[in-house]
């Protein structure tokens, strides 16, 4: 059993007539706010293939250039695919949509929002900042991408955390995503699995402040 107390872990460790507590130091050096990535291609992280599935994920997007998609998690393929993102003209949309032209948008400034979206094969659905959103469209489950899909639509903007559950509901938590530092390179650490996510791309990403 452990437990997480600050920077490091306890470890109970008990005996026939007393119990340790052995400190076990985290895999990074701070927890941080945010990880701001600039959209230019170069700062994402790739998941390993998963299936239906229900992703909760606190993000803030900054404008892009009108009429391009910039994607904060998504499900890419060669000929369609599934994304939750931001379409930006003179306003901020935030939606869910796919690589085939549905994309079901809402204005919404470009502040910090709570997107719970669930990729099932033949829709998701879900909501943002609360409202409903809705897009029937059939994908084939390959590899997943935050801060980005595939070599194109990368997201400008910074994701505070992002939580994926097996399914639906929310009784099977697959992964709990948080942004760390190790120096002053971020990764996203899973804290279910002890997993290191490192950045796919050349650049770094923009740091928010450590968190105390």
């Amino acid at each position: 059993m452990s437990l997480y107390i600050g920077k490091s872990r306890m470890k109970f460790m008990s005996g026939k007539n007393s119990v340790m507590r052995i400190p076990v130091p985290l895999p990074y050096d701070a927890e941080v706010e945010y990880l701001e990535s600039t959209g230019d291609g170069s700062q994402f992280f790739k998941l390993d293939k998963l299936g239906s599935i229900r992703v909760v994920i606190d993000a803030q997007a900054e404008k892009v250039e009108d009429g391009v998609v910039s994607v904060a998690f998504g499900i890419d393929q060669i000929t369609t695919g599934s994304y939750f993102g931001i379409v930006d003209t003179e306003t901020a949309l935030w939606g869910i949509g796919s690589k085939e032209g549905m994309y079901i948008k809402y204005p919404l400034p470009t502040s910090r929002v709570i997107a719970d979206i669930i990729f099932e094969i033949k829709s998701q659905y879900g909501t943002i900042d609360g409202k409903d959103v809705s897009c029937e469209n059939k994908i084939d489950f390959n590899e997943w991408y935050i801060f980005g899909l595939g070599k194109s639509n990368f997201f400008i903007g910074k994701i505070y955390g992002i939580k994926i559950y097996n399914g639906q509901q929310f009784d099977n938590l697959f992964a709990d995503l948080i942004p760390v530092r190790i120096g002053q390179v971020g990764y996203l650490y899973d804290k279910i699995s002890g997993i290191m996510h490192k950045n796919r791309g050349e650049k770094d990403f923009i740091l928010g402040k450590d968190k105390i």
